[in-house]
């Protein structure tokens, strides 16, 4: 039951140019422990060099479910499935949907961290709001001031932004 094992193994099978003992490792490793990243990197690879890209970009989108977006492996699984995406129809679903949990994820974690000081989090919303109402883009502004009276219901500066926000709105 020690995974890395059985994925040395289909590292070792790969280099001797057994592609189905290798890739049968793989997923051994993966049955073991499906959030070992490392097989879901090397099948994404292995798939790749069969010529089999569609199968690949599953992989390379598994790969990106373990590690922080700064992890190599992560960064490298977003852009094959990117490329991939660009050539086989049935990929570019598949990438939209991931980039949609991704940005997902991020708006969560955003949201946490905002949840933990929330007039700090209103300033930002307050600040964006001035950014669209000096570009005369009315209804965005508000919806960030509204945002913003959400984290900081007591702050009268917002109420008086919404209010001449709406009446620059209707003018």
């Amino acid at each position: 039951t020690y995974i890395p094992i059985y994925n040395d193994i289909g590292v070792v099978y790969e280099l001797l140019g057994e592609s189905k003992a290798a890739e049968q490792s793989y997923l051994k490793a993966i049955s073991i422990d499906p959030e070992y990243a490392n097989s879901y990197s090397n099948l994404a690879l292995l798939y790749e060099g069969r010529g089999d890209f569609v199968k690949a970009a599953e992989y390379w989108v598994r790969r990106m479910q373990f590690g922080s977006k700064d992890d190599y492996w992560v960064k490298k699984s977003r852009e094959r499935v990117y490329d991939i995406s660009q050539v086989f129809p049935q990929v570019k679903k598949m990438y939209f949907e991931l980039e949609s949990s991704v940005l997902a994820r991020d708006v969560l974690s955003l949201r946490q961290r905002e949840s933990s000081d929330p007039k700090a989090a209103a300033w930002r919303y307050i600040t964006g709001g001035n950014e669209f109402y000096k570009r005369k883009d009315f209804t965005r502004a508000l919806r960030m001031y509204i945002e913003a009276k959400h984290l900081d219901p007591h702050n009268e500066q917002i109420d008086k932004l919404i209010e001449e926000t709406q009446k620059r709105a209707l003018l």
